[in-house]
């Protein structure tokens, strides 16, 4: 059985599990050849999700799940769709978490799973 039940975007975990940090997992809704390969995506990824903000300060700034979607729509080609799952919570919005901030060790009890993908 499935760990999650999802439903139009989102899921909820089931039979008690109980999540912790990382708040975000990313990876693919289909197979997925690499592409320009995973170290490329990776430091792309990396780029976006932080390089950028110490390059430029102020002036560039990426949460965590558009820097993944960048990095993939770069680099994959058609028919290759990213996705990511993300825990959020009302005292916790992960929404906008950049790669660079510390997340919260504890989102409390009532949490709530988003799922997304897009298009390469």
């Amino acid at each position: 059985m499935s760990p999650f039940i999802v439903w139009d975007g989102s899921a909820s975990p089931c039979d008690g599990i109980d999540l912790e940090p990382p708040h975000f997992t990313f990876g693919f809704h289909n197979p997925c050849p690499t592409g320009a390969g995973p170290d490329q995506r990776a430091a792309l990824f990396a780029t976006y999700a932080a390089g950028l903000s110490d390059t430029f300060t102020g002036l560039f700034e990426m949460p965590a799940r558009e820097a993944w979607a960048e990095a993939n729509e770069i680099l994959e080609g058609p028919g290759i769709e990213w996705a990511y799952l993300r825990s959020t919570s009302p005292s916790h919005n992960t929404y906008g978490v950049r790669l660079r901030e510390a997340e919260p060790t504890d989102l409390g009890t009532e949490r709530t799973l988003f799922t997304a993908r897009g298009s390469c």
